[in-house]
């Protein structure tokens, strides 16, 4: 049996990394659209990582200096994990904008998070780098540790602003590159804490491929390798499968295999729902992927495919050079010697159609890197005295995202192509040097290969499979069940690694479930009595609504009172509907009689939304309140309270609001018995020592004020809950979203 794996990409030269420079480290800008659709779909424990993440980030911009977090998020194939990478590194590098060293320096060019990851297909799926480029990693990792040299100032002046490194595909990354990566930050930051003192967000499944060659996975426990991992890193794992969450009968059947150990047998309802999969090898379709577990396996399907699909193929010889020992000169061979694996190949069978992949990190900004697939859909040839030769070929990316540098630097290019040079490389074989496409047929490939990818449609055979997780790995790659066709079938090839299993118990988990204490209250509470109000500062009902729906605890209020509506006229639109709730609305323009100045200005505005099962009566006007933004519902049922949503403008006095909301307060005690609950923006910082004429006003009248933490992003303290009997209140407090720059704001009574 051939125990084979790829060759380690990253230790291959990069021809347009010669010379010392740092790679460019900054991906591509997006849209602020398409980030909130990004966040909108983060499920609930991808948010609780997410709000964990960007509190820590506002406490660093704050100057709170907290603790720097080592987290691994672990997780099955398709659970959303990259999904997580791409929310945290918009928002934190966002928040990171308002660092203070960095609004001083006026420059937020160079890199606040940063995003890597072991291969070049897997950074480029985030927009990152591979460790080894970004941090110039020696070929040899061993001990003892290669520092930076002259290259330090230049990594010092790039990376000083680093905050967070974020490590995909963890799972394949060495315990000596990991004690690689903390040295080297801790050389560039001139810091001994553990990674130079920045915060980790490692992301990977360990019960996928490990790394290459011996190397045991980091979480795997040796005492004769440095450890940076058992101390310092807490687990949080994604269960939620999003790659198959249309066909939830693979997706569960998925999660079962990923842990399968080699003793024990599949269920019958899992063998029932492998069989339908397998498939005879003359009866699978042939225009899919088929995944094989060795190279060789790999090798003869795609030779053979692609002479019973092409007949016209040129075969691409390598060219080969050794230098005469007479003239000193590099002379090319008669015919390309045997090369050995992982080399730039002999000989490309190629034609117009044939399916190949990148076997070289050429440009991992740009996407054509080692993994890259396509076909070839142009082949541009040179004839020089008579001889006619390939000087370089066209490729159609199966990724529109890759190659999009190479074809808008392409001068008068009018096709979608991105093209192909020879490239050269240095042969086992002493003073050989090759130059060859680096390029491989790609009907098919291996396990190894199809990390990180989702397929509609594949064939998976199981027949040399050889190692742990590798069967996982190539069956977890397709949307459905539908899409998958096994050939090869043996049940004792799918198993995981037993060590695997061991050493994840042994992780410490993350604690988050503070990061959503509303949610975390409701699920750890029984109280059927239990009601629950929420105000938020939306800026903007109809911008966010969609935002307001998606937010894992805003949906929970019983009564959700909202601030800065931003809305106009008097009609309620599906627009902002909420389901299961029914909305009041009371809109700037109906709210000032004596300073019609502020009842023209735009925005403004509250609504409060109650939910269907409570008996709300709505109050829009109440007398001598004349110029106040309020709205105020009295519940009946399921408790009596008065609850009022007040917004007060930055432009709008002391003067002139404390008299309105005086009158406000004297009726509301007037007409009701029950506890009153008054929540909104009061726009009146209660964090520091100034004066807080609001706050004398409600507390000369009998109330409290319970949030006592920051409700904004520069750390101000804005939006109040007023209680004029604290007792039926059991828990109050702030917490999060990532739409406005105020926080929502809770009370339970």
């Amino acid at each position: 049996m051939e125990h084979e794996q790829d060759e380690v990409p990253e230790y291959q030269p990069n021809p347009k990394e010669r010379g010392g420079v740092v790679p460019s480290i900054e991906p591509p800008k997006v849209s602020r659209e398409y980030v909130q659709k990004l966040y909108q779909s983060l499920n609930e424990t991808q948010a609780s990582i997410f709000y964990s993440v960007r509190q820590w980030c506002l406490q660093r911009v704050w100057g709170q200096n907290p603790q720097p977090f080592h987290y691994f998020v672990s997780g099955g194939a398709g659970c959303g994990k990259s999904h997580v990478i791409k929310c945290i590194y918009e928002e934190a590098t966002r928040i990171f904008r308002q660092l203070p060293k960095l609004r001083e320096e006026h420059d937020i060019s160079m890199p606040t998070v940063l995003l890597t990851a072991f291969t070049g297909t897997a950074a480029f799926n985030i927009s990152g780098q591979t460790l080894h480029s970004l941090l110039k990693l020696p070929r040899s990792l061993k001990p003892p540790y290669q520092g930076l040299g002259n290259s330090l100032d230049e990594m010092r002046a790039t990376l000083s602003n680093v905050e967070i490194l974020i490590i995909d595909e963890v799972s394949m990354v060495s315990k000596r590159l990991f004690a690689y990566v903390n040295w080297r930050f801790q050389q560039i930051k001139g810091n001994k804490k553990p990674f130079g003192g920045i915060s980790v967000l490692a992301v990977g499944d360990f019960y996928q491929l490990r790394p290459v060659g011996k190397a045991k996975p980091l979480c795997v426990y040796e005492e004769d390798e440095e450890d940076f991992w058992k101390e310092h890193f807490k687990m949080i794992t994604l269960t939620e499968i999003m790659r198959q969450k249309e066909d939830l009968a693979f997706a569960h059947l998925l999660n079962r295999i990923r842990v399968k150990q080699k003793t024990e047998s599949f269920s019958e309802s899992d063998k029932t729902l492998l069989a339908s999969a397998v498939t005879e090898s003359k009866d699978c379709p042939t225009d899919v992927i088929y995944i094989f577990a060795t190279n060789k396996e790999v090798d003869c399907h795609n030779s053979k495919t692609v002479r019973a699909l092409h007949k016209d193929f040129v075969n691409i010889d390598a060219e080969d050079y050794l230098q005469d020992s007479r003239t000193g000169k590099m002379k090319k061979l008669g015919a390309p010697t045997k090369s050995k694996k992982g080399e730039l190949v002999q000989t490309i069978e190629a034609a117009e159609g044939v399916r190949v992949m990148v076997t070289r990190n050429i440009d991992v900004e740009d996407g054509i890197v080692n993994g890259t697939f396509g076909k070839i859909a142009n082949i541009v040839t040179e004839t020089k005295a008579g001889e006619t030769r390939v000087q370089k070929l066209g490729l159609q990316l199966d990724n529109p995202k890759a190659g999009q540098k190479q074809r808008q630097n392409q001068q008068g290019a009018s096709d979608s192509l991105i093209y192909i040079e020879r490239l050269e490389e240095s042969l086992s074989k002493k003073g050989v040097v090759r130059r060859q496409f680096p390029l491989k047929l790609a009907f098919a490939c291996t396990s190894h290969k199809v990390q990180g990818m989702t397929l509609q449609s594949a064939v998976v055979s199981l027949k040399r499979v050889f190692e742990p997780g590798m069967a996982y790995v190539a069956l977890s790659r397709t949307t459905s069940l539908g899409g998958l066709h096994i050939t090869d079938f043996a049940e004792n090839k799918i198993y995981a690694d037993s060590e695997i299993a061991a050493a994840m118990q042994t992780i410490t988990t993350a604690s988050l479930s503070g990061v959503m204490p509303l949610l975390k209250h409701v699920r750890e509470t029984d109280l059927v009595e239990m009601f629950k109000i929420v105000h938020h500062n939306t800026e903007g009902l109809t911008t966010h609504i969609d935002d307001i729906k998606c937010h894992h605890e805003l949906r929970l209020a019983d009564v959700l009172c909202l601030t800065e509506t931003h809305l106009s006229g008097s009609i309620v639109t599906d627009s902002i509907a909420l389901e299961g709730y029914r909305v009041f609305l009371r809109n700037r323009h109906l709210c000032y009689m004596r300073f019609p100045e502020l009842a023209k200005k735009e925005g403004g505005g509250v609504a409060i939304y109650c939910k269907s099962h409570v008996h709300a009566e709505v109050f829009q006007h109440i007398p001598n309140v004349t110029d106040l933004e309020f709205l105020v519902v009295k519940i009946e049922a399921p408790v009596k309270l008065m609850i009022a949503a007040i917004y007060r403008p930055p432009v709008y006095s002391i003067k002139n609001f404390l008299p309105n909301m005086e009158r406000l307060l004297d009726y509301l005690r007037v007409v009701c018995p029950h506890p009153i609950i008054v929540c909104g923006d009061f726009n009146e910082n209660h964090l520091g020592n100034i004066k807080k004429p609001v706050l004398e006003m409600f507390q000369s009248k009998g109330y409290m004020q319970l949030i006592t933490a920051a409700t904004t992003e520069k750390n101000t303290l804005l939006d109040h809950i007023y209680v004029c009997q604290p007792n039926v209140c059991f828990q109050s407090g702030v917490l999060q979203t990532y739409y406005s720059y105020h926080n929502p704001i809770y009370c339970i009574v």
